[in-house]
């Protein structure tokens, strides 16, 4: 008996740091499927401090085409909503509220191109200009690749079941649209290119309230 105890003794202890350790280095990764104001994507989250930050790595895209008229010419557009966002999610109350930040790939676009038909005129800038004269007409517009994102959300994929809801709100600063309006006739038209370049300066002008974008998302995660 007396040789039988130490052994058990020295088994326990060994046994101590094996069960206290293995949930720290537990290595959980979750992923979510969700819809928002940057179409339908998904993200990677794994836990940098467990209960207290994690990290996010996700896609999401959308892409839809619309018309619209604008004196008497029509255009039809294509827009194009996506971001590769990655986000750290810190958790100040080890719960399920969240303090988000970090940066997202910025993917949104709108191009547009315009169709006339043939006598009819365009108005740019307050003259008429013949479907001859300005040639092809379209516009695009170019945000900041890189866009810094500040948000809340609620919900953490490595709390409670594998199962789990999340929802996040904030807003990504993706700068000025920088709208550029393209008319081929404007080449050999200095006065037509003089009243596009106007009419783009305008455009950009009213569009200033673009710099921010709101991104709004649900989703539900699986942690494995």
């Amino acid at each position: 008996m007396s040789r039988f105890m130490p052994a058990v003794a020295v088994s326990a202890i060994l046994a101590v740091p094996i069960t206290a350790n293995a949930d720290p280095f537990k290595n959980d990764v979750a992923v979510s499927l969700g819809i928002g104001t940057e179409g339908i994507g998904g993200e990677l989250a794994v836990p940098l401090i467990r209960h207290t930050l994690n990290l996010n790595l996700g896609y999401s895209g959308f892409s839809g085409d619309f018309h619209f008229r604008a004196d008497s010419a029509h255009f039809r557009a294509k827009l194009r909503l996506g971001a590769v966002p990655l986000v750290l999610s810190f958790y100040p109350f080890h719960g399920n509220f969240a303090l988000n930040a970090g940066a997202y790939i910025n993917l949104n676009q709108i191009a547009a191109n315009a169709t006339a038909n043939q006598g009819a005129t365009y108005r740019i800038n307050g003259k008429n200009y013949t479907v001859t004269q300005v040639g092809s007409l379209s516009g695009r517009t170019h945000f900041n690749t890189v866009a810094p994102y500040a948000g809340i959300g609620w919900g953490d994929p490595f709390e409670g079941g594998r199962w789990t809801f999340l929802a996040n709100a904030g807003a990504i600063y993706e700068g000025r649209p920088d709208v550029r309006l393209i008319a081929t006739g404007a080449a050999s038209d200095p006065r037509l290119a003089g009243d596009v370049a106007t009419v783009q300066r305008t455009v950009n002008h009213d569009l200033n309230l673009l710099n921010w974008w709101p991104v709004v998302t649900i989703a539900v995660a699986y942690r494995f």
